[in-house]
Parts: C-alpha cells; structure tokens; sequence
C-alpha cells in the first residue's frame, strides 16, 4: 500500500529520506558491478512488471481495495540491490505521473516495499530454495513463502509508520497533525486484510511464475550475474499483455462498490471518517498535481473511455519506468567508466576505440539479417523514411506520433533488430537532450496553463531585466503537453533514422541517397571514409595496446596526454599516405576524376509498393489530423 502526501510528518520523512539516498546509492554501485549487460534488460522488465502489477486493485470486505507488489519475483530473479533499485523506480513514476503516492512519501514507500519487503523476501527464498540448484518443488515454495513474507512485512512497516504519527506530532487542540490512527487501530487494520488475502494473492502469482520461469526460461534463476544471454522477448509480451488486462483494477471494486486502499484517503474522505482534517494532511494533500492522476487520461470519461485511460496509463507507465530503470543503471556505469578513464587515460581511449568498432559490426550483421526491412531496398526505404520523418515535424497530436513510434518497435522486431536495442539508441541520444532544451517551456513563464506544481513563489513586483514576472512560477500542464509533443516528435523521427540505418548495410544506404539525387561526389567520399576508417582505428588501437603492453606502471596524465596527441599526429600522416595510395590506385585502373557510385537497379514491385506506403501513410497522417481535428 502506498503512503499518500500528508500522512507522514517531516520527522518521519526527512530520516527516512537520508537513508534511502544512501541505500539507493550503495544499491547503485553494487548493480553496477554484479548485473551483467545480459541481464540488464531483466532489470528493467522487472521494473516495469512492479509498476504494472500493482495496478490491479482487488476490493476486499469492508469496502477497501489493495493490490500485490510484484516485490518476492523481482527478488529472486534479480537479487535484493537490483530489486531495490527496480521497485524504487517503479514507485517514484507512480508518485510523480500518476500520483499513486505521494512524493515527499517517495523514501518512505520505497523504504517499506523496495527495501523491507525486498530484503525479506531475499533471506526467506535463500533459506528455503538453498542453493541454486534446488529442485523445482522448492524454488515454487521459496518463492511462494518469500512473497507471503514480503508483502506482509511491506505492510507491517507502513502500519507502524502510520500508528507513530499521532505520537511524533499533534496540534495545540490535542489532534493528530498527519495520520490520525494510533498503534492500536493502524496495526490490525492493515495486517488483517494482508495476511488473510493479499499476502495469499501474492504468493500465488509469484510461485506460479516462478514455476514457469523454472519450466520455460531456468537460466533466468541461475546466477544473478550471469553471462548467458537470456530470451527478453516472451517477456516483454508479457507485460503487454497485463498491461491490456489492466482495466481489471478499476472493474473489480467499481463492480463491488470498493473505494481506497486503506490509508489512501483523500482529505474528504478522511474527515468523513473522523471528523477533520489534520493540518499536515491540508497543507501537503495537495503540494503536487500529477500529470496523469488515478492512472487517467484527461478526455477519455465513461467506463470505455476510463478503460482505455487505464491502459494508455499502464503503456506510458511500462516506457517510462523500463527507460528509468536501464537509465539508473547506465547512468551508474558511465560514471564508473568516467572514474576508470580518469585513473586511465590510455585505456579509456583504447575502450573507445574498441567500443566503436564493435558497435560499427554489430551493425554490419543485423543488416544483413533475414529480416522484414532487410529485403527491401535502400531507396525504397530512404524515400518512405524521409517521408514519415517529414511528417513528424507536421503531426500536431500525440496520438499519431505515438502510434508511429510502436509501428517502428513492431518493424524493428520483424527485422531481428534488437528492441531494448532500439530504445537505447533512441532514448539516450537526441531525446534525453532535447528535454533539456524543451523543459524550460514546461514553466508557467513561456507556456501558461493550468498550474501542476508550485516551483517559487516571487512576490509581486519581481523582474528579470526588462521582463516582469509572474508572483508565482510553476510548472503548467499545457507546458508539460508541449514538452511531450515535441519529445514525441524527436522520438519518432530518430527511431525512423535509426531503423533505416540499421536494417541497411553503409554501402547501399549511400546509394540509396541517390535515389534522392544526392550528388555522386558526396556519395563516393562518404563510401570511401566509411571504408577506410576501420583501417585507420585499427592502427590506432593497435598502437595504443603497444603503448600498454610496455608500460608496468600507470603513466601520469600528462604524459598520458601527451602520448594520445601523438597518436593522432601519427594517424594524420598514415591518412595523407592511405590517400596518395589510395588515389594512384585508382589512377592505374582507368579512373579519370568521375565520382561513380554502386550500379542502380530497376525497383522491384514489393520496394516500389513499400516507400508508396510509407509517403501515402505519412501524407495521410498529417491531412487526417488537420481534417478531423
């Protein structure tokens, strides 16, 4: 259960917040260095499955709801810091977008569910699973008395959080200034409806998913830092599929008339059930309007539209918090190489190097892949991708670029590109740095609107220069839907670009640039530097593990530097030299200054059918919105 805004004084919070930012930091490093890059995508669908799971609410006699936490599966398959780090993320999306929690409460629910409930579940799965090669029968009942266990202890821990809150803080009236149940009556309250439900619901999901794991996928239960590259696909389908099973949690207690989880009531509700509102609860129930909150989507009303709300709230849910997740820990592991590459100057540029060349073949194979996009030919793919990524500058609506951007995560599974993959490679580029530049239109001073939350409060009479500013400025959310729009835009296109990159090798891309009457010139340079610099960062890492196999001791930085400037002195001169040689070769050949590019063959019927597609799909996307809007 989550812990709103309000009920938790600032004695219990602030403690509570400085321990999880050193848990979340120790957590950090230690994922960092025993996750594997096999395994990290399980950390963010495990993520992911938290936030999902705890969106079916199950009512429960007496009028309330609840829900499980997913805490017991992450556990085991990920370990107690990954699970830490995977649940943290998962409440802190839930709190921020959905306001399901509140966010001065974030360190006190991530303490109960990401810590308590993770830790618990850990050491009862050890002691009754052993050793990783128990058998299935003690795996399915670890996993089932580690979820029990978790959940109830999860709940155990927010009910004394709750009961201490009329000790820590009262008024001058003698009233309770944040949660107003003592000991006595939050304690029981909350422990008799988990232990006699909600721990038993738990610990039959997590054991009937624990069996199929141990049945279908058993490496994804060896070790946590396992190397073996693990099937992600059927899971991810998975969480599709929960998330389009989500409506589930608003039909059951609409269905049974169940309102709150306990402890989850608003201010009208409170003083309905003891007379008033305490003063914590006014003051904080309302210090931050969520972007998307009670999980719906402004616009969409009735039980279809609530429905549909849900599941767009889940879909946006799973992205944001899987991004959130990989983000966290690549994050954790760029600020380790940095470290590594300061103590290193010689090795981290060596990294580098080998860094690119490998990316560069990897590349190389999955274009010459049997897929879906690999069969078509490259101008027929230039043509219908440049198309839609005009489009994206032209859409207006999210809706359109939303449906454009899961039409290229269906295309880049049908032609074997790795989707977490393509996600990487969209979402820690260009779209991360285009939110720098678009968050200042989130703020009441560029885009005003409906206000979301309160940043600073100026006062009448405050300037910036010539600019007079508003007394109060804060983020609105007719700015934050113009940030969004414009994220959507960059996603959308660089997802194109990445998918046309990647499903076409270098050499027949550039002559697909041809079809679009680029000149030949161009297209040859571009031919030839793509071709030659393999040689030339062969040279350069070759160069550089002599450096290191000569040296004992670690070079100060300067000299360091000193060595890599020279390297790149030595690279310029062997590229004069490939050049010259390069050139008189072609000279010898019959080459008479003509740039000439790949041959061009005539379109087969499927290429021409698919960039007419493509430009009929991106026209019809801009004149559908313009006429039914």
């Amino acid at each position: 259960m989550h812990i709103p805004d309000g009920y938790l004084s600032p004695q219990t919070c602030v403690p509570l917040w400085g321990a999880m930012l050193v848990i979340w930091a120790r957590a950090s490093a230690i994922v960092r260095r025993t996750v594997s890059s096999a395994r990290l995508p399980l950390l963010a669908i495990g993520a992911a499955f938290s936030f999902v799971i705890m969106m079916f609410n199950v009512p429960i006699p007496g009028g309330t709801t609840g829900h499980a936490v997913g805490g017991a599966l992450v556990t085991i398959l990920l370990g107690p810091w990954a699970a830490t780090v995977a649940i943290s993320v998962a409440l802190v999306v839930q709190a921020l977008i959905f306001g399901d929690g509140g966010i001065t409460a974030i360190a006190a629910n991530c303490f109960t569910m990401a810590v308590v409930g993770t830790w618990v579940a850990w050491w009862v799965y050890r002691a009754v699973a052993g050793v990783e090669a128990a058998s299935v029968r003690r795996r399915v009942w670890g996993a089932a008395l580690a979820a029990y266990a978790s959940l109830n202890a999860s709940a155990l821990a927010t009910a004394v959080l709750f009961g201490i809150q009329p000790l820590i803080a009262r008024g001058a009236d003698g009233r309770p200034q944040y949660a107003p149940y003592p000991l006595a009556v939050a304690v029981p309250a909350v422990m008799i409806e988990h232990l006699l439900l909600f721990g038993f619901v738990e610990a039959v999901v997590t054991a009937l998913a624990v069996r199929w794991f141990a049945v279908s996928e058993p490496e994804l239960l060896t070790a946590v830092t396992g190397e073996r590259p693990v099937r992600y696909r059927r899971l991810w389908i998975a969480l599709g599929v929960l998330a389009l099973l989500t409506p589930i949690g608003i039909w059951l207690p609409s269905t049974f008339g169940a309102g709150a989880a306990w402890g989850e009531w608003g201010s009208e509700e409170l003083a309905g059930l003891v007379g008033f509102v305490p003063r914590g609860l006014a003051r904080l129930g309302s210090v931050w309007n969520a972007l998307l909150p009670d999980y719906a989507v402004p616009g969409l009303s009735g039980p279809v539209g609530e429905a549909v709300g849900y599941v767009v709230s889940a879909a946006v849910g799973l992205a944001l918090v899987a991004l959130a997740a990989w983000g966290v820990v690549w994050l954790a592991r760029r600020a380790a190489r940095a470290r590594a590459g300061r103590e290193d100057f010689v090795a981290r540029t060596l990294a580098r190097l080998a860094d690119t060349v490998r990316q560069a073949m990897a590349q190389e194979r999955t274009a010459r892949a049997d897929g879906w996009l690999q069969r078509l030919d490259a101008r027929a793919k230039v043509v219908g991708g440049l198309a839609l990524i005009v489009s994206t500058t032209l859409v207006r609506g999210p809706w359109p670029l939303a449906a454009l951007y899961a039409a290229t995560l269906v295309a880049a599974a049908t032609s074997k590109v790795p989707v977490a993959s393509a996600l990487k490679r969209v979402w820690l580029t260009v779209p991360l740095f285009t939110g720098l530049i678009v968050l200042p239109a989130t703020l009441n001073l560029i885009t005003p609107g409906e206000p979301v939350a309160v940043l600073a409060r100026l006062g009448q009479g405050a300037t910036l220069g010539p600019w007079a500013l508003p007394e109060v400025i804060t983020v609105t959310r007719e700015g934050i839907a113009v940030a969004l729009l414009v994220l959507a835009r960059v996603a959308s296109a660089v997802a194109i670009a990445v998918l046309v990159t990647a499903t076409t090798r270098w050499q027949e891309l550039l002559a697909g640039l041809r079809a679009l009457k680029v000149p030949s010139a161009f297209v040859m340079v571009a031919e030839m530097t793509y071709r030659y610099f393999f040689v030339l960062a062969g040279l350069a890492r070759s160069d550089f593990l002599g450096r290191r196999s000569r040296t004992m001791a670690q070079p100060e930085r300067p000299e360091a530097r000193g060595f890599v400037a020279g390297r790149a002195g030595t690279l310029f001169r062997h590229s004069l030299e490939l050049s010259r040689q390069v050139n008189l070769a072609m000279v010898s050949r019959g080459w008479d200054g003509t740039p000439r590019v790949l041959g061009e063959r005539p379109l087969a019927g499927r290429d021409a059918v698919a960039a007419a597609l493509a430009t009929v799909l991106a026209a019809g996307m801009v004149i559908s919105e313009r006429v039914f809007a």
